[in-house]
Order: structure tokens, then sequence, then C-alpha cells
């Protein structure tokens, strides 16, 4: 550190030393989630990708199909398809959306799924062996906007109450 640097940080403190700093060296990316490590940056190209199936129709009209009712914890699930690995998942093309049954019988978007017929790891994350149907699964609450890092990827979401 130069002396210059070092009178600046006594005389004028932390703070106003960052003042100091030209902007564009503490400037954020341009575009949101691109410094961001994975999976951030996923979890922003997820959401992204699925902003237009808060419209079930607009879901349907892309080969979503609904297989459940809901059930707490678990949600409504729609599926388009399952993978055959993992390997084959991709973070902007989920295989199953989650939705939550509101208080008025309106189904709000709170997650996907991601579906394959063998185990492996996505996003940082085991997927899991359900013990409804015959694959396994990684779960991302992306759109529970309650969800903290630690129940991001849960398998069960508790806030689900199917409108109750």
């Amino acid at each position: 550190m130069s002396v210059n640097a070092r009178l600046v940080r006594r005389s004028l403190g932390p703070a106003a030393a960052l003042a100091l700093i030209p902007a564009a060296a503490v400037a954020g990316p341009a575009e949101p989630g691109a410094g961001a490590p994975p999976p951030w940056r996923d979890l922003i190209a997820v959401k992204r990708a699925t902003a237009a199936y808060h419209d079930v129709a607009a879901a349907e009209a892309d080969g979503f199909v609904r297989t459940s009712e809901c059930e707490p914890q678990k949600g409504v699930h729609f599926l388009r398809e399952v993978a055959d690995t993992a390997d084959a998942l991709v973070p902007t093309r989920p295989n199953v959306l989650v939705y939550e049954t509101t208080s008025d019988g309106d189904l709000r978007l709170l997650g996907v799924e991601y579906a394959s017929i063998t185990p492996g790891t996505f996003l940082g994350h085991e997927l899991q062996r359900s013990s409804v149907v015959p694959y396994y699964l990684l779960h991302v609450w992306v759109w529970d906007r309650d969800a903290g890092q630690d129940d991001l990827f849960a398998a069960d979401n508790p806030r689900i109450t199917c409108g109750s």
C-alpha cells in the first residue's frame, strides 16, 4: 500500500476511502446474476425460463400435464417429461412445475422439479429417490418468496397448505 493510500485510510476512514475507488471497479454486473456463482446463476435462469408458467394455461400449452391434486407440503404437480439420466437435465427446462392451491382455489407457482430415471447430481445437489414415483427428483422452490437458503432444495415445503 502506498504512503498516500495509508494517509487516506487513516485520515478519511474506510468508508471515505471506498469512495475513491473508481466506480467501474465496484459496479455490479450489468446482467443480474452474471457474476453470481453457480447454482445461483442457474436459479436466476430458471426463474426467467419459468416466469410465464405463473399462468397455468401457458404451462399446459408447453406440454405440462397435471398429474396430482394438491397435497399439503407437496403441492400440485404438472409433469412435462422425465429425463433418462441426470446428465440430460437442463436448468431452464424443468421437468415438473409445482403449484399450491390458494384459499380462493387458484394455483400459484412455487417451484420446479427436475426428474431423472437414474440417480445423479444436479445444480450441486443429489437427486433424491421418490417414494411415490419411480424416479429421482430435485425440488427447487425458486418462486417461494419465503424459502430460505436452507430449504430452497428441500423435498417438502411446509408452507404448502392447499388453501386451508
